[in-house]
């Protein structure tokens, strides 16, 4: 008993280094019952997932890898690929081909390196500018058309085809205040104004989707500062009126709703 124990004792010592499922499967045949018998059918099951997911394009499988096996020699090199995997999506070029190790855990034959991919030339800025004025024409024809959502749709891609063309955030905040979604609104203003902080129309706009959050500090500021842009801005005036109203400043709204009247008066 004492040598059969001191037998699987040595066996078991001898396969961790090499790490290859063949001495894991034997180990498990030769002691189905052993002291490491569970742990060899865990490394079993590891190897063979590992051996099935290397070489795949779809991030989810190393990150599910990593979930299974925490603990496994391959689970950082899992979530590393994961991230790369992501990467390369939203970079929107292929990923380069997954490297096998030098040794395979289904065997201990070494294994060809894999050569890299070369890495794409950026993309050309001024064809940025003009698939983003392409895409933004688009938007423009969706909008006319009644097709809130897709022109929604049509100004965001141009936006991220040109992060500087402010007249595409605004204008998918102006949709997002016809479809009610004013949140979005918000945060479509936000960006175009980051871009063009001194527009009276922009703070006007963000102004009225605050006031439909029910925000009407933040609104009251953004009409404030259109009106000191803009000091003849009648429209202003009659939104901050209603913001204030709403906060029950009565005296302050009716300043501002004559304002707005004799403003639109000289017209």
């Amino acid at each position: 008993m004492l040598r059969r124990f001191t037998q699987e004792t040595n066996d078991w010592k001898s396969i961790q280094s090499g790490n290859r499922i063949e001495a894991y499967r034997d180990y498990a045949a030769r002691y189905p019952a052993g002291l490491h018998a569970a742990e060899a059918n865990r490394r079993i099951r590891e190897l063979e997932r590992w051996a099935a997911v290397r070489t795949s394009s779809n991030p989810e499988d190393f990150r599910q890898y990593a979930r299974d096996f925490p603990d496994s020699a391959a689970a950082l090199d899992a979530a590393q690929r994961a991230s790369e995997l992501d990467a390369a999506r939203k970079a929107q070029i292929p990923p380069a081909p997954q490297r096998p190790p030098a040794t395979s855990p289904a065997t201990s034959a070494p294994q060809p390196a894999v050569v890299q991919a070369p890495v794409p030339a950026p993309p050309d800025p001024a064809a940025g500018k003009a698939a983003a004025r392409a895409a933004s024409a688009e938007a423009q024809k969706y909008l006319q058309a009644g097709r809130l959502e897709q022109a929604v749709a049509a100004y965001g891609k141009a936006a991220s085809l040109d992060p500087a063309f402010w007249e595409a955030h605004a204008e998918q905040g102006k949709a997002y205040l016809k479809l009610g979604n004013f949140r979005a609104a918000v945060e479509s203003f936000n960006r175009a104004i980051s871009l063009r902080s001194t527009d009276a129309n922009l703070l006007n706009s963000r102004g009225y989707a605050y006031y439909n959050l029910t925000q009407h500090s933040n609104a009251i500021v953004d009409f404030s500062e259109a009106i000191r842009l803009k000091p003849d801005f009648s429209e202003a005036f009659l939104n901050r009126g209603n913001s204030k109203w709403a906060l029950g400043d009565r005296a302050a709204a009716e300043a501002d709703f004559k304002m707005a009247r004799t403003l639109r008066g000289r017209r």
